[in-house]
């Protein structure tokens, strides 16, 4: 098994999902469009590609990159503010 098979594993990708985003985006009361938005800042994604892959979220259940990366963090350090 290869670091390219490790790295496409789905079973790697499963640590974060609908349902994390929906509880951290309650917890820091923001909607999950705005959970998004504070993410994809983070890492300096535009607006038009947030909203793009937000409707792609929302049709087929993919989550980014950076949504994923900020889900993660708020698992190890929690921030009461965006």
């Amino acid at each position: 098994m290869g670091l390219l098979t490790i790295w496409d594993s789905k079973t790697g990708e499963l640590d974060v999902d609908e349902g994390d985003i929906f509880t951290l985006a309650n917890k820091l009361n923001l909607s999950e469009y705005e959970f998004f938005y504070t993410a994809g800042s983070r890492w300096g994604i535009t607006l038009e590609r947030v909203q793009q892959d937000f409707k792609e979220y929302l049709w087929l259940s993919s989550i980014p990159f950076y949504v994923t990366d900020w889900v993660r963090m708020q698992r190890i350090a929690p921030s009461p503010s965006c």
